[in-house]
């Protein structure tokens, strides 16, 4: 996700990534988290900040 490149290090909401989701299918707050969840298993670094959001780490 595109988002999380251009804010490395940077909080992103969950509401950011839901509407980014949004507009390329359908996404709900479980499919976001399925996507996370992707995301790290592939290597990247993603702190989550509950009630904020996530953040993408500079490894």
């Amino acid at each position: 996700m595109a988002l999380f490149f251009k804010q490395i290090d940077k909080t992103v909401s969950k509401e950011a990534l839901l509407f980014e989701l949004n507009r390329e299918s359908e996404a709900s707050e479980g499919a976001l988290r399925v996507y996370i969840t992707k995301l790290r298993k592939v290597g990247l670094e993603i702190e989550t900040l509950k009630g904020t959001g996530y953040r993408l780490v500079r490894v």
